[in-house]
């Protein structure tokens, strides 16, 4: 059984939350309020406490003037008030001397932002085993934003933005050592949490390669299929090159294997699906190669198709909440109704191109009544429409 912690707990890196003697406290009703933050900034700023032009300026935003000050004196007294109504012992804790304001209490307090912050002080002379040690407890204990519920508040802002920036070295320094020791399953769970955290700052590139190390090239390519359809849906914009590199250690790697051939064949086997195949765009412009190269041999004739999603106006529909089922509806359209031949990848938010093999662009026409009867058939009448456009190419 877990032993339960005695004083005071406050975590504020990725929520609020404040646990006295194994209960959680309430205090007041809504963080914004001026006594609340100022309950924060005394907390965070630990037993050295705060001066009051930095209080006045963190709470306030505002050079100290006399009626400021009184402000100030108002929320101090209210938060005295919340305090004794919050299930501490009853007590002194908001210490006011001269121009120094601090929380002072008769218990032991824990705060995770300063411990993060003391333990990223240690590492500045650390080695070694400890160092490594050290690292594992900032990740640790970094759990997100510092103070979310205050997001906006400048200092929390700035205070933040550091933390982040210290969790980001940590992180990276400890998965340059556990790659050295080849602990790519750790790699895997810590990167996976920043990820969450973090989806646009490619944590992924470290899950990934620590799949790929670990021969999970089914789980990297699900993965890197997950990342692919986030950054198209939320940024409109394929992976960043180093996610894209991972697909071709991806396929590098499975080249490299001497496994027996009947294995592999099973292991490249598709399972069977009607209607086209759909890619992600790095393996759309590989498949596009390949065929155009054999299509100087063969002579053999395609075209290449790009859909586009547009709005009443002839304009590219861009209202991102309609937008992604939407787009899903087109994927399911064209999945099924175009042949097992053809080769279709989304290009971006709003977009999907397709290879569509041995036909001639006269011909697409019948191709297209197909996919576009399906797609109003999923869709309904939303003021949308698909344009098709299409050019003849050797593939």
């Amino acid at each position: 059984m877990k032993e339960k912690r005695r004083g005071l707990q406050i975590r504020m890196l990725g929520r609020l939350e404040m646990i006295y003697e194994g209960k959680e406290l309430q205090i007041g009703s809504k963080m914004t309020t001026k006594p609340l933050r100022l309950l924060m900034i005394l907390l965070h700023a630990g037993a050295e406490g705060i001066l009051r032009y930095k209080l006045l300026r963190d709470l306030f935003g505002t050079d100290a003037d006399i009626d400021t000050v009184n402000n100030l004196g108002v929320a101090v007294y209210r938060l005295r008030k919340l305090l004794a109504q919050s299930g501490l012992p009853e007590g002194n804790y908001i210490i006011v001397n001269d121009e120094l304001y601090r929380f002072a209490a008769p218990f032991p307090i824990e705060i995770d932002a300063l411990t993060f912050g003391q333990c990223n002080a240690e590492l500045s002379y650390a080695q070694d085993e400890e160092r490594l040690e050290l690292l594992r407890k900032c990740c640790d204990i970094y759990q997100g934003h510092f103070l979310p519920e205050l997001e906006g508040e400048e200092w929390v802002e700035k205070t933040g933005a550091h933390y982040q920036y210290q969790y980001f070295n940590c992180l990276e320094e400890l998965c340059n050592i556990l790659k050295g020791e080849g602990n790519f399953e750790e790699i895997q769970q810590r990167c996976g949490k920043a990820a969450y955290l973090y989806p646009f700052d490619e944590w992924q590139t470290w899950q990934l390669e620590a799949l790929i190390a670990r021969g999970r090239n089914l789980e990297a390519l699900d993965l890197y299929q997950q990342v692919t359809a986030m950054y198209l849906d939320e940024m409109d914009m394929q992976p960043p090159e180093r996610i894209q590199e991972c697909l071709h250690q991806m396929n590098s790697a499975i080249q490299k294997r001497t496994e027996d051939v009947e294995r592999i064949r099973g292991e490249l086997r598709e399972e069977m699906k009607k209607g086209a195949y759909f890619c992600s765009y790095p393996s759309f412009v590989d498949s596009y190669h390949i065929m155009e190269r054999g299509s100087e041999r063969t002579g053999r004739s395609g075209c290449l198709m790009l859909c586009t999603i547009m709005d009443a106006d002839e304009k590219i529909f861009m209202d991102r909440k309609r937008l992604g089922p939407i787009a899903k509806q087109l994927e399911s359209a064209l999945q099924e109704m175009l042949r097992r031949e053809d080769i279709f990848t989304r290009y971006n938010r709003s977009q999907y191109l397709i290879i569509l093999s041995g036909i001639q662009e006269k011909d697409c026409a019948a191709l297209v009544e197909r996919v576009d009867t399906c797609f109003r058939k999923r869709a309904g009448e939303q003021g949308i429409h698909i344009s098709y456009h299409t050019i003849s190419s050797k593939i």
